[in-house]
Order: structure tokens, then sequence, then C-alpha cells
């Protein structure tokens, strides 16, 4: 224990090179150090002897520094063999490893430990971060922890911000401390990642551990989130998004209240809309509850949740406060709860647990037949949404600009019908019944709207067919929805042939999505600075430019990122690569060169000229990974704004 940062908190260390005087004799004036490798050193080269005239104390209300003996979390009193070894320990530099207590000490802690290696850090919470990050080399994670733990109540987000990991607060049923059960509760695996796992892998053994795990996942969205609907004489149970809630988001707790509480709404265009009527306060709590539910859904936010969509397209008033999700009974949530049934239902067979196994076979195809029964519209060739407010399902919305002849065929005056990616979950998951997932002329009747929008826009397809400024309606295209509408197209078997005409059409629309994707991603990221040796790199970039992958996209350009919703586009960015490595793997030499054409004339502007045109939502507030130099950055700035 001998080494003078081992005295040391997250923000101040005694350095005191002191012969034998006793703690208390430490004055004050050595306790405010920041524990820097400058500050080592001028503390070390300054020691006063110690009966200098020691200056008023830093720390009010207290004297001295045996107020604050900073050694230990648990204020060990140190004893003379510690005091003694801390005079004697050699103080050279640990960076460099010229420090030979410390290399000493790393390795006999290591030892102990039965690592590979040890590192002597500042502080406890430092010590945190780093075994967390050594573990968690790969975001998305989870970390269960105590409610009153370190890292919860005292730093600051640390493992969130280091980690990409989500840290989710555990209270002990005993009020005293964790028990394996309070654990095992909070363990939440998802069926996805398990069958992902044993796909490539191979590994069964993993399931006598995993097994009962999904399985209490899906009871908790059975016991938690089930809603039971009858029609035609019959009752069905299906699931939704509904998070029990009545304050405002701690994430955003702002925008929330103001949500609920404004008694104006602004509107992009600079009209100022007052307050209809002031929300009392059960509506606030309703409000409140939706916009957990939503932020749950994964979509947050959509015309899908509204209840008054023609608010948010107009922008004349709140469009959130219609939000009512909480009686939609999603299509894409049971299409993914029916995979997972399949999915337990395969593993069970695996480990021998065929009874078991057959009862989650049926469960599962009783979600298929209500889905289809409650949300199939024969009509309209296509899945909707149940809302249980209306009884009905949700096919029409306000028409808009873009409303083409097909979303207006079918559709009362004034409005079109609508779209939605959540629509096509059940030809991923396979939640769709035989007869129409494996005929390929009803896919390709289905996936119909995706061709025209291919065939009219340049960009890919968006999350759904209305403008109203949420980040999960149009213009927004998202990786992850790219993906599952080709997946969906791919999983269509040749029932009739591999040379049956409809069969090679759903298989070319998903070649044509990966295409699409290709371009838009190739070709944005080339105009934010990306080049290739056969692309060289745009005029006016800094050479020191790389080019963005962003989290979304645009539907109208293939040089565009997407906007909307509460917070900046983000760059990065984990699905957009993802995707990408996937499309290119799974197209391969189908797949062309991106023809991006000129860039730079594309989004011409009376007088102004950009490379990549942002949503206005988005222009002057683009989140950033990685580091750029300060000229790249307003060079890159001033292109997205149109200088």
């Amino acid at each position: 224990m001998s080494r003078h940062f081992l005295l040391c908190d997250s923000q101040w260390a005694i350095f005191r090179h002191w012969t034998r005087p006793p703690l208390t004799s430490i004055p004050s004036w050595s306790t405010r150090c920041s524990p820097s490798k400058i500050s080592f050193s001028r503390a070390m080269s300054t020691t006063k002897p110690t009966d200098a005239a020691a200056p008023a104390s830093t720390w009010l209300g207290h004297k001295g520094a045996a107020g604050f003996d900073l050694r230990s979390d648990t204020m060990t009193t140190p004893t003379p063999a510690m005091l003694e070894a801390i005079r004697v320990g050699s103080l050279f530099d640990d960076v460099f490893e010229e420090d030979t207590t410390t290399i000493d000490l790393e390795a006999h802690v290591a030892a102990l430990a039965g690592k590979e290696a040890g590192l002597l850090v500042l502080s406890g919470t430092m010590g945190n971060q780093l075994a967390l990050r050594s573990l968690l080399t790969q975001p998305p994670h989870s970390v269960l922890s105590d409610h009153r733990s370190h890292i919860i109540q005292y730093e600051a987000g640390g493992v969130s911000s280091l980690t990409g990991a989500f840290v989710q607060a555990v209270v002990p049923r005993n009020g005293i401390h964790l028990t394996l059960e309070d654990v095992a509760d909070s363990v939440c695996i998802d069926d996805d990642m398990v069958r992902l796992y044993v796909d490539h892998t191979n590994d069964t053994d993993i399931l006598d551990r995993a097994l009962p795990l999904l399985i209490k996942e899906h009871e908790w969205w059975t016991v938690n989130r089930t809603v039971e609907v009858s029609k035609d004489g019959r009752t069905y149970q299906l699931n939704l998004y509904n998070v029990s809630n009545t304050q405002p988001r701690p994430e955003s707790y702002y925008e929330d209240y103001t949500t609920a509480s404004n008694s104006s709404y602004y509107a992009e265009s600079g009209i100022i809309y007052p307050e209809t009527r002031e929300l009392n306060d059960t509506e606030k709590a309703f409000l409140y509850a939706n916009l957990a539910s939503g932020a749950e859904s994964g979509w947050d936010y959509t015309s899908r949740w509204l209840s008054k969509p023609n608010d948010a397209v107009r922008h004349v008033y709140f469009p959130l406060r219609s939000l009512n999700i909480v009686n939609i009974v999603p299509v894409e949530l049971n299409s993914i709860l029916y995979w997972n049934e399949v999915t337990i239902a395969g593993y069970l067979n695996q480990t021998s647990n065929e009874t078991q196994a057959a009862e989650w076979t049926e469960m599962a195809a009783n979600r298929s037949e209500a889905m289809y029964n409650l949300m199939w519209n024969d009509t309209l060739s296509g899945y909707f949404d149940y809302n249980l407010t209306s009884g009905a399902q949700d096919t029409f919305v306000p028409a808009d600009d873009d409303t083409t002849d097909l979303e207006a065929t079918g559709a009362p005056e004034g409005q079109q019908v609508y779209f939605s990616v959540a629509q096509f979950y059940p030809f991923w998951t396979g939640a769709a019944p035989a007869h129409i997932k494996n005929n390929p002329l009803a896919v390709k009747t289905a996936f119909e709207r995706v061709a025209t929008y291919l065939d009219t826009k340049d960009g890919g397809i968006p999350a759904t067919n209305l403008r109203t400024g949420e980040q999960w309606d149009q213009p927004s295209v998202w990786p992850p929805l790219m993906h599952i509408l080709m997946e969906g197209l791919r999983n269509t078997p040749a029932t009739f042939g591999e040379s049956d005409p409809h069969y090679m059409e759903v298989q070319d629309l998903a070649l044509r999505l990966g295409q699409r994707y290709l371009d838009s991603t190739f070709c944005t990221w080339y105009a934010t600075g990306g080049s290739t040796s056969d692309t060289p790199q745009l005029e006016g970039f800094d050479e020191r430019e790389v080019g963005i992958m962003f989290e979304k996209y645009s539907d109208n350009s293939t040089n565009q990122a997407g906007g909307g919703g509460e917070y900046e586009v983000v760059e990065g960015f984990g699905w957009t690569n993802g995707v990408l490595l996937w499309v290119v793997d799974t197209f391969g030499n189908n797949l062309t060169r991106p023809d991006c054409g000129d860039i730079e004339a594309a989004n011409v502007q009376p007088s102004k000229r950009s490379a990549v045109e942002l949503h206005r939502r988005d222009a002057a507030w683009t989140k950033k990974f990685g580091s750029r130099s300060a000229k790249g950055k307003a060079k890159r700035f001033a292109k997205l704004k149109g200088y």
C-alpha cells in the first residue's frame, strides 16, 4: 500500500512526503491538489516544513487534513506500517512504468485475483469504469446494480457514456442486499439474441440456462401487456405497449412537461397557437403514460400512435397530446412475440420437452390467427394496427402532398391508405398465415406500395407515409426497417418454382431495396467527406474528413440524412453499418457501384448549395462521434447549413 495516490479520491489528494509526523500534523494547504502529473511534481517540490504557518482550511467546518483522511473509502485508520510504507515508497512515473512500487503492487494484485494484469487508478469510480469497460467491449449491454450503488448514485452516467451500456437499478426485496432471486427477476434475455447465438455457434448447451429466462421474459409480456379483443363472437389475446406512468420521463423531463403543461404551441412556421383547453391532472397522467409507452415501443414518436394526426401534419397544435398508444394493438410487437413463441417451442423440442413445445407451438398459432382476424385487411392486402378506442383497424390518415394514386385508391376523400413498415413484420417473423407468406403473388401484392415508393422516391422506404415532424414518420428511412423489408421478401419460398415470375419479382424487389440502401449510405457518406481510390473526395472538404454514417436517412434523396423527433440526427452508427454489411454479404455481386451523380449540384437552392441537406430541425444540431479538426467541423457545418 505504498503509493502516494492510494491517498486520493476522485477530486483531491494528500501529498506529503513526511518523515514521521502524525497525520494530524499535516497542514491543510497540502490537501488540495489536482491529481495530475504536474500537480504531483509541484506538490512534492513545494513541500513546507510541518511547523510552517498553515492558512485557513479550504474545507469549511473542518480543521486541517485530519478531517479528510482520503486514503480509503472506508476511512481506514493508517497503521505505523502503512505510514512507513508511504514514506519509503518510490515516486517515479507509473505511466511510463518507471515506478517499481506501482509495478510490484499491480502484479501482486493481479496474481491474487488470478488475472493477467492489474492497473492502479486514482479512485474507486475509475476502477469501476475500467472494470466494466474491460468486460463490456461491444455495446449494447445492460448492467444490473443495487439502486444504492456507487455507479448509480455518484458516477454521473459514466457507464453509459463510456461503454454504451444501460444501468438498471435493482431494489433488493430484503432492503439490505441483493439476492440471486433479485438479479434473476431483473435479467432480460432477448429470444432473437439467443437464436442468433445458437444458430451461429451450435452451442445448444446454453439452452439449459437461457430457456427459463426466455420463458420468463415472455411471461412478463403476458402478465403486464396483454389485452383481450372480441370480434364476431370470439375473444383474442394480443399484446400492446402500456407503461404505468403518471409523471414526465426522467430522461425527457423537460420535453414531457412542456408537452403537457405549455399554454402555447410554437409551430415551426413561427406562429404561436394558444392552448385551447388546459389538461387536467387525469389527462396529464394519461399523456405521461402514453409518452412512456411510446418510448417502450421504440417508435418514439410516430403518427401510428396519434388520435389526431392532422394536428401534427398541419403543425397547428401539440401533436403528442393526442397520443393513444396504450389503446393501439401494434402489428410489430405481436409479430415479434409470435417469433419468440416459435423460437421457444423449437428450443423446447431440442431439449426433449415435447409436451411444452406443443403448447408453445399452439400459442404461436393462436397469435397468428388473432393477428390475421383482427389486423389483416383483404381489400388493402396488408396488416394494420388495431385501435381499441375505435374498435377497428387504423387504415386511413390525412392525405398530404406526397400522396400517390395507389395510396388514394380506396380511401375516403381527403385521406390516404396508411402505410407503415410495421405492417410487414409478419413477413419477417413468419406470423402471416401460410396461404399469404408462402404465396409469392400474395407477398408481391402486399409489398406493392413498397415497390411504388422505390419507383417514385430517390431514397429508401420511410417509416410511414405521413409527414408529421416526428422521427418515425416520413421522410425518415431507418436501416433496421429496411433490413426487415428485405428479409421479409427473401423469406418468401419458391412455392411454384424459382422460375415463377411472381417469385422472381419478389426477390428482385429485395435486391432493389438492397441497392437503394447501398446508394443512400454510400452517397451520403461521400457527400460528407468520404472517399475511395476510385471516388476522390469532393472539393472543399478537409482531407481529414472521412465521411459520416447516419442513424437514419431520407426517402427523397440518396444523399440526405433523416430528421425529426426530440433529438438531433445521430452520427455513427451501429445499425447503419450492420445493415450495410448484411446487404453486401447477402446480395454480393448482384449489387452495382453507387452512382451518386453531381452531388454538389443535387440540392441547389437560391444562392445556397449544400452537399447534404439535413432536415431543418437537424441542420444545426448534428451529434458527432470521433475527433475532427475545428477547421474541418466549420467547413462541414457550412456545407450542411448551405453557407
